[in-house]
């Protein structure tokens, strides 16, 4: 084989293993729902039998509590943080790369918004939010019923997704 033929499947050949794993059922986001294997309701032995260890641990404990009941367990190499409430998921944050130090997180929902994403697609295809924040981060800040929250950076790109239960 030519050396340029060599480099032009190796390319085609990257490209298939990203795409696999961008587009991987493995990294399918889904409101309200979870991520990676990782579901809302999880306990947090569950998430480390699947996930690994985390790099990094936050910790809080509420006045009259005796063990820690607020904890976030940090992935920042799979561009994903998991908050916890005495010991289950209740929320998992996905990053943009550079956000909060993290890597991208590849994944995207079932009709396709992901991290690469704007906030013309985000309204295309999932219609206005419920609930926008409040103030300076009115347009900073959309909130869906089920289970999804966007927050923008001031290009309109995504700063971060969030995940929890829904509400309706």
């Amino acid at each position: 084989m030519k050396p340029t033929r060599w480099r032009w499947w190796t390319g085609i050949g990257f490209l298939a293993g990203w795409f696999w794993i961008a587009c991987s059922p493995a990294n399918l986001i889904l409101p309200g729902e979870g991520i990676i294997g990782v579901s809302i309701g999880d306990t947090a032995e569950m998430v480390v039998a699947t996930l690994g260890d985390p790099d990094g641990r936050t910790t809080r404990v509420v006045a009259g509590h005796d063990s820690p009941i607020l904890e976030y367990f940090l992935y920042k190499p799979l561009g994903l943080d998991i908050f916890f409430q005495e010991d289950r998921v209740k929320t998992i944050f996905l990053y943009n790369e550079g956000s909060e130090d993290h890597n991208i997180f590849p994944g995207r929902t079932p009709n396709g918004i992901h991290l690469g994403s704007t906030r013309t697609d985000v309204l295309e295809l999932l219609g206005e939010p419920e609930e926008k924040g409040a103030g300076a981060f009115q347009d900073r800040l959309y909130m869906y019923r089920r289970g999804i929250d966007f927050t923008f950076l001031p290009d309109d790109t995504i700063h971060h997704i969030v995940l929890r239960s829904p509400n309706n």
